[in-house]
């Protein structure tokens, strides 16, 4: 069962296999050699078993309900084009940003979820309005 897949490193430098837009990080050694990989989703069931020399995925078990790497590299750039620019609205962000990827089919929670990243990205970058007379007073 030969499927085509990607390793990378991830940021605390450790290896990871990308396989359908599903990310796997290792998880232990069976007895007989082979390699078990877990998804790095904490609460998805799925994984996959390569051969010891990492060169071919042997079996598979997707069970992913959770949302695809292509899905999350959108969101991300989104909220990063959301937090440098202002001046554009959401909508045109998340508009340029799918023309620009070849994602597949977003759903309706995708959108929301993305909308969500813009608001809490754009709304991380503004100060904290004073709530007292001393909060003025401070800030002067």
């Amino acid at each position: 069962m030969a499927s085509a897949f990607e390793k990378i490193k991830s940021e605390r430098n450790k290896d990871l296999i990308v396989t359908d837009n599903h990310k796997f990080s290792f998880q232990k050694v069976y007895k007989d050699g082979n390699k078990r990989w877990c998804c790095t989703v904490n609460t998805c069931k799925s994984f996959i078993k390569t051969n010891p020399s990492e060169t071919e995925i042997l079996s598979r078990t997707l069970v992913c309900a959770h949302a695809l790497d292509s899905e999350r590299k959108i969101r991300n750039s989104v909220k990063r084009k959301a937090e440098n620019d202002f001046t554009d609205r959401p909508w045109k962000l998340l508009h340029d940003e799918l023309n620009e990827e070849d994602c597949g089919i977003l759903t309706k929670d995708d959108v929301i979820s993305i909308q969500k990243g813009i608001y809490g990205a754009r709304r991380g970058n503004h100060s904290a309005l004073p709530q007292s007379v001393v909060d003025v007073q401070l800030c002067e």
